[in-house]
């Protein structure tokens, strides 16, 4: 028997089915066009308006007056026999009612767990993200401690360590590696230039502590995003990885600025109304959307300052109101403090958007309140789209401020995805657990199957090569973005850094397509001021304007390995606040997870591009290591585009307890050669039925 089950809230409910209409799911885990990430889901069905759709539906077919919310996904599982057979959620597509017949039907369709993890994710930024466990003052003390993350073979004072992923600070999740930003001009002592041979320079005076922006692990950041769902991933897989771990994002700011943001402190919060409300009144701001510091409170809509410090508020509201024969409506926002003092007052206007701001300084203890003040006649005035945020407060330092609040954590995943090639598979056993590994490494993993008995040889067997499927070139690239370097050596080469194009030499292929990530790359080259043979080696986050100066960009998200706290040839360096004077080591980002460049590296390039460091670095060669096409990518394109792949699509005669144990990492025998599963087409859930299935031959494979 199958069995629909949904949950709205705390309640389930088993949706009626028809007899005869059996659910049909398609199961996939990519698309060999495009290289996404795929999910289960069904073939439309209808279900029937009984007693019981209808209390789920909220009697939706009823044009006036309709409760159920049509863009609403609600959590479902398909059942065969009582027992789970597929996770993910329902929607409501379309309502069929024909008064002839009296009838009324809802049509809905089955997502699975893919999708659903990235429905549950939504549109949030890498900005909203929850890293408060991360959150730190920043010192000298901690950004020293940085330094000491995996690999590093040496702490801040030069004395020798033993390599751990838990050592540095908050476990190694958080770094502060040397990067040049760019300088403040004019140029001065007090804000001295990461480079050498001028008297302002940070060989001569102590580096700002906010010259250093800060790193954070990209592990973390998965972690954070899943923490937000119901879901999980396999533990021991890529994500866990020795690689990933050694992996950073850059947190590098949302403005064009040579220091970090360090007004953006755990502190800061946002939030925004739900409903409208009336104007004579304090503003409703009750749903939070930043709040890592616990300090705003949503019933009340009030703030509470936890620091005595420097704080920035903003409030904004949509004011409606009627114009009149007699008299003019308006209202205007008013900040308060601790209920009766005014701080700051708005405009005042009707229909449009009333605003306020005000910054300075709070005492611990201070309350914060927005009030809308009626100013004008009231003839049914209202309210909407009400936002309160304090974008900046004292306190440690919050990270998640410090992401390209432009960067999607879906794309962010899906970039990841991408980069390393990895499938994305529900497991067997828990549906709200992923296996995410590489696609070389999970394909033929798993288990064994011979289908040959299955075959339907009363129907056609389609064979076709499967580089019909496929266009004539492919083209990988990053993001594109305006620091000095990737400029450069996109005007010498007409190409993004690390361009890679993947040309099929068949001609009887047509059209090119594109893989590309939301991240840019990050060539670097020696420390400002230094020779072609230094090697005190770094990223350069700036421009250069037609003065000559270094202006910083606001940069494009980067990825990149943190390769330990290493030796700068030679060169000191100070850093403010800091006991230890000078340093002869430097926090080193760079794009190989081995430094210098070694054969057997990881790039996080598409292909092995120019080095900017040059061939006269003793100890440094230049063009070692493995992109990220050759390491995750290579293989797979192969089994695309080689002239004896193919693809076969058969009928098998399957039932739920042959798809129950089918995962996508299977290797299936059919007449004397080996498959890899890539599609089951609308499959009847709970029958022995005959089922469409494509799969890909494996090329070279040895049964082990």
């Amino acid at each position: 028997m199958v069995q629909l089950k949904v949950q709205d809230g705390s309640d389930i409910y088993f949706l009626d089915l028809y007899e005869e209409s059996t659910i049909k799911l398609t199961l996939s885990i990519e698309d060999i066009t495009t290289a996404e990430a795929k999910s289960v889901f069904s073939r439309a069905f209808r279900v029937p308006a009984t007693g019981n759709n209808n209390q789920f539906f909220k009697h939706a077919f009823m044009i006036s007056g309709i409760d159920y919310d049509v863009t609403v996904k609600k959590p479902a599982t398909v059942l065969v026999d009582g027992a789970d057979f597929r996770s993910g959620h329902v929607r409501l597509q379309k309502i069929y009612w024909n008064e002839d017949q009296d009838k009324i039907d809802y049509e809905i369709v089955f997502l699975g767990e893919t999708r659903d993890f990235a429905s549950e994710i939504g549109d949030a930024s890498l900005c909203d993200l929850d890293l408060s466990h991360l959150s730190h003052p920043l010192n000298a003390g901690n950004v020293q401690q940085s330094w000491a993350a995996y690999p590093s073979e040496y702490n801040a004072a030069g004395t020798p360590i033993t390599p751990s992923f838990t050592n540095g600070l908050k476990d190694g999740d958080v770094i502060y590696p040397i990067v040049d930003f760019g300088n403040i001009y004019p140029l001065s002592n007090a804000q001295p230039r990461i480079a050498t041979g001028e008297s302002h320079d940070f060989t001569n005076h102590d580096l700002p502590l906010n010259r250093l922006k800060p790193m954070v692990r990209a592990k973390a950041i998965v972690d954070a995003i899943f923490d937000r769902t119901e879901y999980e991933y396999e533990t021991g897989g890529f994500f866990d990885s020795d690689l990933f771990k050694q992996m950073y994002v850059s947190g590098w700011g949302n403005v064009a600025s040579v220091t970090a943001d360090t007004s953006a402190s755990q502190n800061i919060f946002s939030a925004i109304g739900a409903t409208a409300q009336g104007s004579d009144e304090w503003l409703e701001a009750t749903n939070e959307i930043t709040d890592f510091g616990s300090n705003y409170n949503n019933v009340t809509s009030t703030y509470t300052a936890p620091l005595t410090g420097l704080y920035v508020f903003r409030a904004t509201c949509i004011f409606n109101a009627l114009p009149e024969t007699v008299g003019t409506p308006g209202a205007r926002l008013l900040i308060y403090k601790n209920t009766t003092t005014l701080l700051a007052t708005g405009f005042t206007d009707y229909n449009t958007t009333l605003i306020v701001n005000w910054s300075g300084t709070l005492t611990a203890g201070d309350t914060i309140r927005v009030y809308i003040d009626n100013t004008g006649i009231d003839d049914g005035n209202f309210v909407q789209d009400q936002t309160f945020v304090c974008t900046a407060a004292p306190g440690d330092v919050n990270l998640s401020a410090q992401f390209d609040c432009t960067y999607k954590q879906i794309d962010f995943i899906k970039d990841l995805l991408t980069s390393f090639r990895l499938i994305m598979a529900p497991d067997k056993v828990n549906p709200k657990k992923f296996i995410i590994e590489p696609w070389v490494d999970y394909i033929n993993s798993g288990d064994f199957y011979d289908w040959s008995d299955k075959l339907d040889r009363s129907k056609d067997l389609i064979i076709e090569p499967l580089f019909d499927t496929q266009t004539d070139i492919i083209n990988f690239d990053h993001a594109q973005d305006k620091d000095f370097l990737n400029e450069y050596h996109e005007n010498a080469y007409k190409d993004i850094y690390g361009h890679l194009e993947f040309n099929s030499g068949n001609d009887l292929l047509k059209g090119e397509r594109e893989i590309k990530t939301g991240w840019a790359p990050t060539p670097i080259t020696q420390l400002e001021g230094e020779d072609d043979t230094s090697q005190f080696i770094i990223p350069l986050i700036h421009t250069h304007n037609e003065s000559g100066q270094h202006v910083p960009i606001k940069p494009k998200t980067r990825l990149l390995f943190y390769n330990g706290f290493i030796s700068t040839g030679g060169i000191n360096w100070r850093l403010a606040g800091s006991a230890i004077d000078p340093f002869n080591r430097y926090p080193a980002v760079t794009y190989s997870n081995e430094w210098p460049l070694t054969d057997d590296g990881i790039l996080l390039s598409w292909f092995n591009d120019v080095d900017y460091w040059g061939t006269n670095v003793t100890g440094f060669p230049t063009q070692l290591g493995s992109s990220m096409y050759e390491r995750y990518w290579n293989t797979y394109i192969q089994s695309l585009y080689n002239k004896n792949a193919r693809r076969v699509t058969g009928t098998f005669i399957l039932n739920n307890v042959d798809l129950q144990n089918f995962s996508f990492d299977d290797v299936i025998f059919l007449d004397g050669n080996y498959y890899r599963p890539e599609k089951v087409i609308d499959a009847p859930i709970g029958e022995k039925a005959p089922v469409k299935v494509q799969l890909i031959k494996l090329l070279n494979y040895r049964y082990r």
